[in-house]
């Protein structure tokens, strides 16, 4: 048998330069032979074509056995026939020699040279997908090393000495598994085998992925990822609860590090164990695969099903003792809550816990969610405080990933405090830390340094920075992207692009809605109504302004509120109400826990607002301000932006 390495071919979601491709090419001149007046039709038809390459990996006795079909089939017939198997791919020429008369007696041929060990053996080996590795051919089939190159030598499987991996065509992995089905048990017990050594190996990445060994754990598993699905939907199929238990947490945690949020395997098992009672060792894992499931639903915005889906997980493994296990979905429930102050008492509470199990990374986790929440409630110095704490724990840890989400908080507090120049420092190196890792991991540097750049007037290079936000978003298919919108439209706001930044805005605000984001969703409208105050529309100002402010008193961060002022008094200025203006000036510019940015367009209001209003009026103003109570003066201005 010669070897069958295949021509190129075109990726499936790209197929627009299809026709560029060998693979392609051969298909397209074969099929002319069989039938001169053969033409692609449409898109669907490269479409299908580009699929059909990909399904025999550019075999060129494939494809043209396959084109050899295209006067009496279709291409999306031709595909769905080589779904079903290789029977198709069979010439009725008889001026052939019988090995080039169909891909199947090729096979047979090179198959018929294999002693009845090696046929076992390339058999076992077809279960593998997107190839393996010289150690794990050996511990699933019990492949020594010289049949692994007896198998090579006549070209079954092939070594990628740059990946450092054997493969199988793909359609030899089609032959082999047929061999393999016409054994029953030892096609069960290699999937036995097969599924234990790739959860065994996720079980031994576990450790890894919260440390110094993040890298090289993270790119090994990718390098075996479908191996480890198809291990993972057989522990799950078989109910092998031991297995699913070692592997679940690093699963979660490899996802995550690569910006998935969706957890459809993790679906899958908890399907899957709630078939049984909860007790005993299959009530903890369910617990454990509860709780990052949870997570993944409240990232995607559907809050009420997180906080279910972590309460059980939490009651169900502290009644079954499990206090250790009990530490993560205690976290993940403090991501969720509405109130600063529950979800403070939580973390608080599962931090000491994480102390007390000795757990490195937990005690970082509570600590930098902690920044943000203290960040949130304008608490700037005890943030300061437990970022910094949470970066030392993180670089003890050699937790790469930790220390750039505790730069990240620390230049998003930076930025809010008005050191701008310390916030580029810090974003930068939070982007430097984690580079060579998955770009979704690198993307929350993007955030700050554009904010920071912002604030410095760096517009150009801002705006750069959050287009290659959107630019990742975009490509990883992540659909919470209301931050990167939003900032593009502060852009576009202050280039005075008054449509382009009105569009951006909405795109984000319903971006924002949909994922349940409540700080977006109330910055998008505080942006709106100042869009509508600088163009002088007061009717729309005056709508988005109060669904500011509806949002923000309902969050109660005193931040958010502060910021919903700035515009306001903006409004109120330009009608003539110079006191009120005044007075929601002197609050910001007067309170702690206003953000540098919203303090400096503060500070701008009262220095135009005393041009104009005599100072016995502004005495009074500032007279009145020491008696104002923050949610009080919200309150009422809700009321007063309907009535007026």
């Amino acid at each position: 048998m010669y070897p069958i390495d295949g021509l190129a071919f075109p990726d499936l979601e790209a197929v627009g330069d299809a026709e560029e491709y060998s693979a392609v090419r051969l298909f397209l001149q074969s099929a002319y032979r069989n039938r001169p007046d053969f033409a692609l039709r449409n898109v669907d038809d490269l479409a299908y074509l580009a699929r059909i390459c990909h399904m025999v990996a550019g075999m060129p006795l494939a494809l043209e056995l396959a084109a050899s079909w295209v006067d009496v089939l279709t291409l999306d017939e031709i595909a769905r026939e080589l779904q079903q198997g290789l029977d198709l791919l069979e010439s009725e020429r008889r001026d052939l020699p019988e090995r080039q008369r169909s891909v199947r007696a090729s096979f047979d041929y090179s198959w018929r040279r294999l002693d009845e060990k090696e046929q076992a053996i390339f058999g076992q080996l077809s279960i593998f997908l997107d190839g393996f590795t010289r150690a794990a051919a050996q511990e699933v089939t019990g492949a020594s090393l010289r049949q692994l190159s007896n198998l090579a030598n006549i070209f079954l499987i092939r070594f990628d000495t740059g990946r450092g991996r054997y493969e199988i065509h793909q359609l030899l992995r089609q032959y082999g598994a047929e061999k393999l089905g016409q054994q029953p048990e030892l096609e069960e017990s290699t999937y036995d085998r097969h599924s234990n050594y790739y959860l065994q190996m996720m079980a031994r990445f576990t450790h890894a992925l919260k440390g110094k060994g993040k890298r090289k754990a993270l790119s090994a598993i990718e390098a075996d990822l479908k191996n480890v699905l198809l291990a993972w939907d057989h522990a799950c199929a078989v109910q092998n609860i031991e297995a699913i238990g070692r592997s679940l947490e690093s699963l979660w945690r490899f996802y995550w590090d690569f910006g998935r949020r969706e957890l459809k395997e993790f679906e899958q098992a908890v399907a899957s164990l709630r078939k049984g009672d909860a007790i005993g060792a299959r009530g903890i894992v369910l617990g454990r695969l509860l709780a990052p499931l949870g997570r993944s639903y409240g990232s995607r915005g559907r809050t009420v099903k997180a906080r279910e889906m972590l309460e059980e997980s939490f009651d169900l493994l502290q009644r079954l003792g499990a206090t250790e296990e009990s530490l993560i979905p205690l976290l993940f429930l403090a991501e969720v809550q509405d109130s600063l102050e529950e979800s403070n008492r939580l973390y608080r509470e599962g931090l000491a816990l994480a102390r007390t199990v000795g757990d490195p990374w937990a005690i970082g986790h509570a600590l930098v969610f902690l920044v943000g929440n203290a960040r949130h409630a304008g608490n700037y110095q005890e943030a300061r405080q437990l970022g910094r704490e949470a970066l030392k724990q993180f670089r003890q840890n050699g937790d790469s990933g930790g220390v750039a989400t505790s730069l990240f908080e620390l230049s998003l507090l930076a930025v809010d405090m008005g050191r701008y120049e310390e916030a580029l420092t810090l974003a930068r190196e939070s982007i430097s830390v984690t580079r060579g890792f998955n770009p979704m991991i690198r993307i929350m540097g993007l955030y700050p340094l554009g904010l920071a750049l912002y604030a410095l007037g760096e517009y150009v290079e801002a705006e750069e920075q959050f287009r290659q936000s959107l630019t990742v978003y975009r490509e990883f298919g992540r659909e919470d992207r209301n931050f990167a919108l939003f900032l593009l439209g502060e852009i576009a706001l202050h280039k005075r692009e008054f449509a382009r930044a009105a569009q951006l805005y909405q795109d984000s605000l319903a971006n924002a809605v949909t994922f349940g984001n409540l700080h977006m969703i109330i910055q998008n409208h505080i942006s709106l109504g100042t869009l509508h105050v600088e163009q002088g529309i007061g009717v729309e100002a005056r709508k988005h302004l109060r669904a500011a402010l509806q949002t923000a008193i309902q969050v109660n961060q005193r931040p958010l509120l502060l910021d919903c002022l700035a515009p306001i008094s903006e409004l109120f200025l330009d009608e003539g109400d110079l006191e009120y203006a005044a007075l929601l000036a002197t609050l910001i510019t007067e309170d702690p826990a206003s953000r540098a940015m919203t303090k400096e367009r503060g500070e701008r209001l009262l220095a135009h607002i005393e041009k104009e209003l005599p100072s016995v009026q502004m005495g009074a103003v500032r007279q009145r301000n020491q008696t104002s109570d923050l949610g009080a003066v919200a309150a009422q201005l809700f009321l007063d932006l309907e009535t007026a």
